[in-house]
């Protein structure tokens, strides 16, 4: 079955937009398959991780009420447990992000519905390393910007934004990968920074709503908690901080959705390619009509 909605295709802002929803829509439930069997698990692991973490905070917190003097160690908040934790969440972005674009290029090889999360596994299993090596350096990049100014951080994250997603698609290095993103960001970096910024936005509002119980619940439990004197979480917060961080994760799809349409526009402007492939189509029709009325005059 093929998809009705083209990839390779230029499209200005707007419809960067409207496309990344119309995606969506066509394929939630095989989306959200491939993630709830692929991704469950790490974001199971991310979520355990992160409660033990927060168990060890409330040991401190507990010390502190129940110290006269009120001490607190700033410090101790950066834990092992604090590390495992942000590497079990990066883990699982990683992955997550993976999954997302492994189920884009592969509906465009495909077709929609024509693959599995079994489809997805391999071919996220085979390129587990250059998705690794293009987060790593895309990071550090950024990170080195940082270091001198905000601004060209900023700058070289969204230069180097569609980079995961050539490597992927297109099968190159992780070096050719950064360097393919940034041709064919560069001279659309406001078009390409302007559709991080407004999906960014939407998805974030949408997970600020779905952990807004969460944090209703976490601040009448803290408030409780100074008044009695002893901080305690039950796994009532614990369930509920959980499920709402994963489904958090979730709607960040809408940005990576978005980003790979955005290359699909860029590279359609620089190189033509469904324009090209259109054209080889009725090419290969009206051959394949001449063959039909010579093998009928024959």
């Amino acid at each position: 079955m093929n998809h009705s909605i083209k990839f390779y295709k230029k499209r200005d802002f707007s419809d960067i937009l409207s496309v990344t929803f119309d995606f969506i829509r066509a394929e939630f439930k095989d989306l959200i398959k491939n993630v709830g069997i692929i991704v469950a698990p790490f974001g199971i692991l991310s979520g355990i991780l992160s409660s033990l973490y927060t168990s060890s905070i409330q040991g401190q917190m507990n010390d502190m009420l129940s110290s006269p003097d009120g001490g607190f160690d700033p410090f101790a908040i950066y834990n092992p447990l604090y590390f495992l934790s942000i590497f079990g969440t990066g883990i699982l972005y990683t992955i997550f992000t993976g999954v997302i674009y492994a189920h884009i290029i592969l509906t465009l090889k495909k077709g929609k519905g024509n693959f599995g999360p079994k489809e997805v596994l391999k071919f996220l299993g085979s390129n587990i390393f250059g998705i690794i090596g293009v987060g790593l350096l895309s990071i550090l990049a950024a990170g080195f910007g940082m270091i001198f100014l905000f601004i060209p951080g900023i700058w070289l994250s969204v230069m180097f934004s569609l980079s995961m997603f050539a490597k992927l698609n297109e099968g190159i290095s992780v070096t050719d990968a950064l360097g393919r993103s940034y041709s064919l960001v560069k001279g659309n970096w406001w078009n390409t920074f302007g559709i991080i910024i407004v999906l960014s936005i939407i998805y974030m509002v949408l997970g600020y709503l779905i952990q807004l119980p969460a944090g209703i619940y976490m601040g009448v439990k803290t408030f409780s908690s100074i008044q009695e004197g002893f901080f305690n979480l039950d796994p009532a917060y614990t369930t509920i901080a959980i499920f709402s961080s994963i489904i958090s994760i979730i709607f960040s799809a809408i940005l990576y959705i978005g980003l790979a349409f955005q290359y699909f526009n860029l590279v359609e402007r620089a190189e033509g390619v469904g324009a090209a492939k259109e054209i080889d189509s009725i090419g290969n029709d009206q051959n394949e009509q001449t063959s039909v009325f010579s093998n009928l005059e024959n």
